[in-house]
């Protein structure tokens, strides 16, 4: 599916909710292995005729859906097993019970994916003849002739698309919540059954069909930022800026250097128009491992109202930081940085709206779903879906948290740095802002930027590792950055 006029953003928006991502919830799930491991319990245990007929039945609606095109290989079950068979010692006519509970887990799971693919392939073809539909009127539209009358007609045609796109989209929603409930309906009962317990068999955790949760799945709970970040340290005092991804890899992207120094090296490779210096403003990590950087290309020009370092953002693939290759030009987005949604499989930037002076709106641009044969496509498919609740006039970067949601680090000019933090990015535009570092603690600070985290699966405390730039005033340039800490809690 490729859609050019009707955003997927907004259809979800309209919807109530994202038929994709159920599926996809769906489709991770793994029934050729829970198959293979109901085999062995099965053929381990002591079987009824009882039993026989209810895991032959079982077995039956799982080959009847499964597509063995998947290419799924079995599981190396035997360990699980033999250690399930030794914990239930001479209750061994349980083992074939729990295998056909495992085989109707598998065929329910089966039966789900089928059914899920098959509706959102139905979507998306509909989907698909509407765009087409959009993209022929607006063609016609072009038509210098057209009476009003014919132009009227077809902004309504348009219009009824559009409307039609919202419905197709509700009902595949409704549809696949109905799939999805009755595969979780199918799973508690067969736990219910009392076979697959912790205490017999420890399988639900460890071999977890789908990870669905109960029935709905509820939205996920919003990461919270547990207080300032600690005292910061001083760094160095070449370049300002100093950006980096946030997994800790790949180049560090300098600003501007202290007076007398050579710029940064690997900033100078994302030459913007003659005359224009690079200054870098954020990053993203992408799919497959593409690593976006973000930069304003200013030339020196001082215009009244005007900020002259802030401007159109431009997109460099550094995946090679040897050789950057240009993306392309953000649709009026300044001060941009980004993250990867894989649950969408879309491109989430956030950045300025313009680059007036006292204009603080940050806006949140998705992108239409990547294309893996055109992975830098999702530049020509940014559509704004709102604006975050953290403004500033200053850098600002967007992560994605080890344990889950995401992450947004601004600054504003003469004021603090602060963060927000969200189950999901459109969960940013209505969280609450934290203070990470006061203005009268570090004067001038700016450019925060994320280079690293770490998780404690004991405690679900994510440490962020957080850098910001200081520029003392005098007759000499002498930026300078600064490290510290902070936590997130899930």
């Amino acid at each position: 599916m490729h859609l050019r006029y009707i955003s997927i953003p907004l259809l979800i928006a309209e919807a109530g909710g994202d038929p994709w991502k159920i599926n996809q919830s769906l489709q991770a799930g793994r029934p050729a292995q829970i198959s293979d491991l109901a085999e062995a319990f099965h053929a381990a245990g002591r079987c009824t005729a009882e039993s026989n007929k209810a895991f032959e039945e079982a077995r039956r609606r799982f080959e009847a859906a499964w597509n063995r095109e998947n290419g799924e290989h079995p599981i190396n079950d035997s360990a699980e097993v033999q250690r399930v068979t030794k914990l239930l010692g001479a209750q061994s006519l349980q083992l074939p019970k729990i295998g056909a509970d495992l085989e109707n887990i598998a065929a329910a799971l089966a039966e789900a994916q089928k059914a899920a693919a098959g509706r959102v392939a139905a979507l998306e073809t509909q989907l698909q003849t509407l765009d087409n539909m959009i993209g022929q009127a607006i063609n016609m539209e072009k038509d210098p002739n057209l009476s009003a009358a014919d132009r009227n007609a077809l902004n309504a045609f348009i219009t009824t698309c559009e409307d039609d796109a919202i419905r197709d989209t509700k009902a595949a929603l409704g549809d696949l919540h109905s799939t999805r409930d009755a595969y979780t309906q199918s799973l508690h009962q067969a736990q219910a059954n009392g076979n697959l317990t912790p205490q017999n068999a420890v399988l639900t955790t460890q071999f977890k069909p789908a990870d669905l949760g109960e029935g709905e799945g509820g939205p996920p709970s919003d990461p919270r930022i547990t207080g300032p970040a600690g005292q910061p340290q001083h760094e160095q005092n070449t370049y300002d800026l100093q950006d980096q991804f946030q997994d800790g890899q790949g180049p560090t992207f300098g600003g501007d250097p202290r007076d007398g120094l050579p710029r940064s090296p690997v900033s100078q490779l994302a030459q913007g128009p003659p005359g224009s210096r690079p200054l870098p403003t954020g990053t993203a990590l992408g799919p497959d491992g593409r690593r976006y950087a973000f930069f304003s290309n200013p030339d020196g020009t001082h215009t009244p109202g005007l900020n002259e370092y802030a401007t159109n953002g431009t997109v460099w693939d550094y995946s090679n930081p040897a050789h950057p290759v240009k993306v392309g030009d953000l649709p009026g987005i300044f001060q941009a940085s980004g993250v990867y949604d894989p649950a969408t499989n879309q491109m989430v930037i956030i950045g300025n709206t313009s680059n007036r002076t006292g204009d603080l709106t940050r806006g949140l641009w998705v992108s239409g779903p990547i294309d893996p044969a055109n992975p830098n496509g999702w530049m020509n498919s940014l559509q704004r879906v709102g604006d975050v609740s953290l403004p500033g006039d200053r850098e600002s970067q967007l992560v994605g948290l080890q344990g889950g949601g995401y992450m947004l680090v601004g600054a504003t000019n003469g004021g603090p740095v602060q963060a927000i933090t969200a189950a999901t990015p459109q969960g940013l535009t209505a969280a609450a802002p934290q203070t990470l570092i006061n203005a009268d603690q570090l004067p001038t600070v700016y450019g925060p930027t994320v280079t690293g985290t770490t998780v404690d699966p004991a405690t679900g405390l994510e440490t962020v590792q957080l850098r910001v730039s200081t520029w003392p005033p005098g007759p000499t340039y002498d930026p300078n950055t600064w490290t510290t800490t902070f936590g997130v809690q899930h």
